[in-house]
């Protein structure tokens, strides 16, 4: 049964039910898809597995100066499956190069700590392996501050190529 043709009333412009449901318009749809399409291979070319970040901030002041606390340390535990991994260090003063470090599965206690020196801050990161008899990898980089401001380093590790 065909339904009558309806008059415009004020009764059937406000019935919410026969309302058709808004959509997104076809201009600011267009920029949105471009976006993922663009972003794709970038969200998908790393799994969680082969890439880990490990960071902190602090206040720092220009050394030499009264520092408090004199070693400020961040940790956690990480499980890394076997390859090679480039291993840097991330610190305001520049990036030290990627260390390639051949790693085999295990669970590793991550730590990085930041201790002041004398006219400079040093970085140092471990891995330290959850299997006694596994060596403890590190890494260090100096770096000095200009301003007191709050700074950020970090730690990244990127498996790069899988292990046989």
């Amino acid at each position: 049964m065909a339904r009558p043709p309806r008059s415009l009333t004020v009764a059937a412009i406000a019935a919410p039910e026969e309302r058709r449901p808004r959509r997104l318009p076809r201009l600011l749809a267009l920029p949105v898809v471009v976006l993922a399409l663009a972003l794709g291979p970038f969200a998908t070319s790393a799994s969680a597995a082969d890439r880990e970040f490990l960071d902190d901030y602090a206040q720092l002041t220009p050394l030499p100066a009264p520092v408090t606390p004199p070693e400020k340390c961040v940790q956690r535990h990480v499980q890394l499956e076997v390859g090679t991994y480039a291993w840097s260090l991330l610190t305001p003063g520049g990036n030290s190069p990627a260390e390639d470090v051949q790693l085999p599965t295990d669970g590793y206690t991550w730590r990085m700590c930041l201790s002041p020196r004398i006219g400079a801050y040093n970085v140092t990161t471990t891995l330290t392996p959850d299997t006694a008899g596994r060596p403890t990898r590190s890494k260090s980089a100096l770096f000095g501050v200009d301003s007191t401001y709050i700074y950020t380093w970090g730690s990244q590790l990127y498996r790069w190529k899988p292990g046989p």
